[in-house]
């Protein structure tokens, strides 16, 4: 698809050789210059007047879908230091959230960074689709350390310093129908979920909650590129979430390499009635 300069300039060259020579190159070139610089002060002023909606703010549809819910629960599963655990909280001043980071020091951080909120509770286990002990790969970039090995083609599509693993380190691992048992939490209302390629195995631990009808919301990242082996794929998720009748609501922050191939994209699921 072309953009809208080589749009612009498409257009005039294509009317200069219908029109034949009644103008120069330089009113041409002049013509151009006045077509490009108008259309880019109308692009700013449509970015600068119009806000951003549901349609491009994933948190922002999220408080129109639980419009009404004084009092939301929240798994941040996958909370690394606590920013989208604190985005979460200004989005919404009542919610008691659950924070779950397995990583020592990334669980350092986010008790740190949460500590004066006492509506957060910092987990420091991973969710999965068993309970018990698991191995986690601890990578270059902690915001990719993951309970599932790192392909070795991954450094392909990621690039150099992202997802290579430096160590490894043996954390705790519970479902979330046993988490949700064992701490009385009847229901959820929005479960986050960014774990680099084991959402599905979270998904595959929480027949009880959503067999029951006990989560409203799910706010999941899906990698496509091969990253993790043994990642969900994207149409394995979505199954599982139209099994447990989910309906897509809308795909979000759209991840692509240089040369256009889709990295991940997050999206929004909600319970059909």
């Amino acid at each position: 698809m072309l953009n809208a300069s080589q749009c612009s300039v498409d257009y005039l060259e294509a009317h200069e050789t219908v029109v034949g020579r009644s103008i120069t190159k330089r009113q041409t070139g002049l013509i151009k210059k006045f077509v490009w610089q108008t259309f880019r002060r109308a692009v700013y002023e449509f970015h600068r007047i119009r806000p951003p909606g549901p349609d491009r703010d994933p948190f922002l549809q999220q408080q129109v879908l639980l419009n009404g819910v004084v009092h939301p629960i929240i798994f941040d599963v996958g909370a690394n230091k606590g920013d989208i655990t604190r985005l979460y909280r200004s989005r919404f001043p009542n919610s008691v959230i659950y924070a779950f980071e397995p990583f020592p020091p990334s669980y350092a951080q986010l008790v740190e960074s949460t500590r004066e909120d006492s509506s957060v509770f910092a987990q420091p286990v991973a969710l999965g689709k068993e309970t018990g002990t698991i191995v986690m790969q601890v990578n270059t970039s902690s915001a990719t350390n993951s309970l599932l090995e790192t392909e070795q083609v991954a450094e392909a599509y990621w690039g150099h310093g992202q997802v290579q693993t430096i160590s490894r380190v043996e954390v705790e691992v519970t479902t979330l129908d046993d988490f949700c048992k064992k701490h009385t939490v009847e229901h959820i209302d929005i479960l986050k979920l960014d774990t680099q390629g084991t959402e599905i195995q979270i998904l595959r631990g929480a027949r009880r909650m959503f067999s029951e009808g006990r989560v409203t919301l799910v706010y999941t990242e899906m990698i496509s590129a091969p990253t993790y082996k043994g990642q969900g794929k994207l149409h394995e998720l979505l199954q599982l979430l139209d099994d447990h009748n989910f309906s897509l609501v809308s795909f979000y922050n759209y991840c692509h390499r240089a040369d256009g191939w889709l990295l991940q994209t997050d999206a929004i699921f909600v319970q059909r009635p």
